[in-house]
């Protein structure tokens, strides 16, 4: 199957950037073609993706998500996997991630290893489970259902920090598999996590704090 990885970024280091790129190249499936959205900060490649620049849109990645993934769509492939810019692959997580997928579960979740900021192992996240929650770099996505990706789009713009909560949340379940391999790889800023595992979460962790509006506001986890 052909496969199309979209990738929103923003003003990431080149360096962090390359780490992504390099973890779609080396996927031991081959047919796999990476597209970034510059999300108003085009970058220069040298590498064989497809680039696409859009005005800055300032909802998380939610937009350049969606217009990659129509792209892709348009362009024929066959399933849509989405990778945050600070994240990595796996090198068999589009592999593994198609073993568990059928017509009658188009769309199929995997296992995050949640990364320090340094990028070494912190532990198995027990949070993305495929249940209760799964993130955004988790999901392979079969074109037969790729009309399901519009709900990471089409809502107020101070929702996008909820983006993912509310495409869990409206995503048809019982269209879900689960893959048993951790193959994301998840640099995470959240200090819960640190503190799951028992570790003192880093200076510029963060938590969320509720608004004025009710909806969850970042800020430092030492403020």
């Amino acid at each position: 199957m052909k496969a199309a990885i979209i990738t929103p970024y923003y003003k990431e280091d080149q360096a962090v950037l390359n780490r992504c790129i390099r973890s779609v190249r080396e996927q031991t499936h081959k047919d796999i073609k990476h597209f970034l959205i510059a999300d108003g900060y085009p970058q220069h490649f040298d590498y064989d993706i497809e680039h696409v620049a859009i005005p800055n849109c300032g909802d998380y990645g939610d937009t350049p998500r969606a217009i990659g993934a129509a792209i892709a769509s348009a362009q024929g492939y066959d399933v849509i996997a989405f990778l945050d810019a600070d994240n990595w692959y796996e090198p068999d997580h589009i592999v593994e991630a198609l073993k568990c997928m059928s017509a009658d579960k188009p769309i199929v979740t995997t296992g995050r290893n949640l990364r320090r900021l340094d990028g070494s192992f912190l532990g198995a996240c027990p949070e993305s489970d495929g249940v209760n929650f799964c993130d955004t770099n988790c999901y392979v996505i079969h074109q037969s259902v790729a009309g399901v990706i519009g709900n990471w789009t089409f809502k107020p713009k101070r929702y996008g920090i909820i983006g993912d909560r509310i495409f869990w949340h409206n995503l048809p379940k019982h269209f879900c598999a689960r893959s048993p391999k951790y193959t994301v790889n998840y640099t995470t800023k959240f200090a819960v996590h640190y503190q799951h595992f028992g570790e003192k979460p880093p200076r510029d962790s963060i938590v969320f704090v509720n608004g004025s509006d009710g909806l969850p506001i970042a800020q430092n986890y030492y403020r």
